[in-house]
Parts: structure tokens; C-alpha cells; sequence
């Protein structure tokens, strides 16, 4: 299995064909159970759906997500990625129990920022240069280090607040991690790429349950967008980290 690393384009295939292949097999029975439990999304004024859809698609791209890193990233040479692992599992929990039961807006809010923490204080991923924004270059770390809490927090809930149309959310998740893939994958930055690809792959296989008309359709959740847009704003500061212009 070593081999498939020395070769990115087989490699990053192979893990958007994995995550799309454990998405599709879990989303069915997610769906039966869903339904039996009755944890189903049902139709009023403000949506457009017909039926009671279940709104539990998170649960698959989480399990998906985790499972593909603990096999196939190196946490040696990629160490923040298991404090990004870290954070996304308390997202994923906030996500799952508004799902269910309402979640008081103040708590999931404290939440996250305890996911961005994670992230940012312990796994010392954070903006350190705005690359000529502004004309600001380099910052000092306590004012990076808030300015990234504040990005993590305010892309992970832009991304929940745009899903509200089927394939919306999930069409920027993919477009955004083809994006970020590619380049880590060029770039040799391995677990960046994988995690990446991951999330496409899962999210492509996602969006084609959640564009359907079958019975087995299903939507995000607000487990599954807030754990997308966790992963986009995981994944956009490690890229402007990689991008700083040595001086």
C-alpha cells in the first residue's frame, strides 16, 4: 500500500474513490434509521422539499473524514492535522445535537470557538501574514492568533447559512477542496491533500443522494455544513501560511 504515495495522482483518485465509496454505503442505512427514529427534516412555509427528508448527512461525512485520516495520514509529518481532528469532532457533535434537539445558539457558538482554539493555540495553525492586504504583511501572533478564531468561526457558520439549497453548500465544499487539494498534492504536502480529497470525495458522493428525488435523499444537517466549513477555513490557513514570500 506504501507504493500508492510515490505516485499524488493515483493517490489522491484512490482517496476521493474510498470516500466516496464508505459515503455512498452509509447514507442508506442513515437514511432508515433516520426515518425509523423519526429524525427527519418535514416540510413547511419556508422550504421547498415534499416529504420528511433526513437532515443527518453529517454522520456520514464525519465517520468518513475520520476514518480516512486515521488510516491514511502520517501524524508525524502532519501534526496539525490531528488538532484539526480534534476540532472537527466537537463541531461534528455541536452539528449533530442541533440536529436533534435544538442546541441553545450561545453553546454552539462557545463551541466553536473551542474548536478554533484547538486549532489555533494547540495545534499553532493561524494567520501570521496578510500578504499585502491592507499593506499589512506580518502580524503579531496574539493578534493573528484571535483574527484566525474569528475566520475558523465566521466561515464555519457562513458556510451552515448558505444550507438551505440542495447542492449549495456542498458544491463549495467540493469546489473549494479540489482547489486546496491540488495544490497541497503538487506542493508535497501529503496529509493536507489527502484530507482534502477526502472531503470531496465524501461530499461528492453527499450531493448526489442530496440532489435526488429517491428515497434514500438526504440533507446536510447542520453536523455537516458546520463541519465543511470547519475544514475550508482549516485548510484556507494552512494554505496562506504555505504561500508567505520568504523575505
Amino acid at each position: 500500500m506504501q507504493y500508492i504515495y510515490d505516485y499524488p495522482i493515483l493517490l489522491a483518485l484512490f482517496i476521493v474513490l474510498f470516500t466516496g465509496g464508505i459515503t455512498a454505503l452509509l447514507i442508506p442505512s442513515l437514511v432508515s434509521i433516520a426515518k425509523t427514529k423519526n429524525l427527519v427534516s418535514k416540510p413547511n412555509n419556508r422550504t421547498s422539499h415534499n416529504g420528511s427528508v433526513p437532515s443527518l448527512g453529517g454522520i456520514a461525512i464525519f465517520a468518513t473524514i475520520g476514518i480516512t485520516a486515521l488510516l491514511f495520514v502520517n501524524f508525524n509529518q502532519c501534526a496539525y492535522c490531528s488538532f484539526f481532528l480534534a476540532g472537527m469532532f466537537i463541531v461534528f457533535f455541536l452539528g449533530v445535537k442541533d440536529d436533534i434537539i435544538a442546541l441553545d445558539p450561545y453553546k454552539k457558538f462557545a463551541g466553536q470557538i473551542i474548536a478554533a482554539i484547538i486549532i489555533v493555540f494547540f495545534g499553532q495553525t493561524y494567520i501570521s501574514n496578510l500578504h499585502g492586504l491592507f499593506g499589512i504583511y506580518e502580524l503579531a501572533p496574539t493578534v493573528g492568533m484571535l483574527l484566525s478564531i474569528v475566520f475558523i468561526v465566521g466561515l464555519t457558520n457562513s458556510i451552515n447559512l448558505i444550507d438551505g439549497i440542495d447542492g449549495l453548500a456542498a458544491s463549495v465544499g467540493i469546489m473549494a477542496s479540489i482547489a486546496f487539494g491540488a495544490w497541497f498534492l503538487l506542493a508535497g504536502h501529503t496529509g493536507l491533500a489527502i484530507i482534502s480529497f477526502a472531503i470531496m470525495g465524501s461530499y461528492t458522493a453527499f450531493a448526489f443522494f442530496n440532489l435526488s428525488d429517491s428515497k434514500n435523499k438526504m440533507f446536510l444537517g447542520d453536523s455537516g455544513s458546520l463541519i465543511l466549513g470547519f475544514s475550508i477555513s482549516f485548510l484556507a490557513i494552512q494554505f496562506m501560511e504555505l504561500n508567505i514570500a520568504p523575505a
